[in-house]
C-alpha cells in the first residue's frame, strides 16, 4: 500500500454514495477490470448503461439508473464518487487509479470525473489540462500492464 500524500489525501475523502451500495461498487470494479484486461477504454455514458445503483439518499434504495441521454449533477456527482472510491482502492492496493479507463463521451482523454479525482488527490502539483491529460496517460499504462495476461 501506497504510503504517500495522495493515499492519505484519498483516504481522507468522505464518499457520499460509493460506499453505501456494495452491489454497485462491485459492479463498478467488474466492469473496469474487464476493459482493463482487454485493454479498452470505456465511454462513461457506455459504461453506466444498465448499472443499477440502489442507494438510501436517492429514491429510499429503490433501483435508480443514470439517464445517459440528459445527465443531472447528481448523476455525475453519483459515477463520480463511484469511480473515485475505485481509484481510491486500487491505488492504495495496486499504485494505480483504476478509473483512468472511463473515458468522456468524445473519448478523447481524462473524464471529468477522473480529472477532479487527480485534483482532489492532489496527484499532480500543477493540475493544467497537459499535466492531468499526462498523468492520465501514465495511469492508463499502468493498469494495462497489471492487467496483461490475466
Amino acid at each position: 500500500m501506497p504510503n504517500d500524500a495522495v493515499a492519505k489525501k484519498m483516504m481522507s475523502i468522505v464518499w457520499t454514495y460509493a460506499d453505501k451500495d456494495a452491489a454497485a461498487l462491485a459492479e463498478v470494479k467488474n466492469r473496469i477490470g474487464i476493459a482493463a484486461k482487454k485493454e479498452v477504454l470505456l465511454r462513461s455514458s457506455e459504461f453506466v448503461k444498465g448499472l443499477t445503483f440502489k442507494l438510501p439518499q436517492v429514491f429510499n434504495s429503490e433501483p435508480y439508473y443514470i439517464k445517459i441521454w440528459n445527465w443531472s449533477e447528481r448523476d455525475k456527482n453519483i459515477l463520480g464518487d463511484f469511480l473515485g472510491h475505485v481509484s481510491m482502492d486500487s491505488y492504495l492496493e495496486h499504485g494505480f487509479m483504476l478509473s483512468a479507463l472511463v473515458i468522456d463521451d468524445k473519448g478523447d482523454g481524462p473524464g471529468e470525473m477522473f480529472s477532479d479525482m487527480i485534483k482532489m488527490s492532489g496527484a499532480v502539483t500543477d493540475p493544467s489540462e497537459d499535466n492531468i491529460r499526462a498523468f492520465w496517460a501514465e495511469q492508463v499504462k499502468k493498469v494495462f500492464a497489471h492487467y496483461k495476461g490475466r
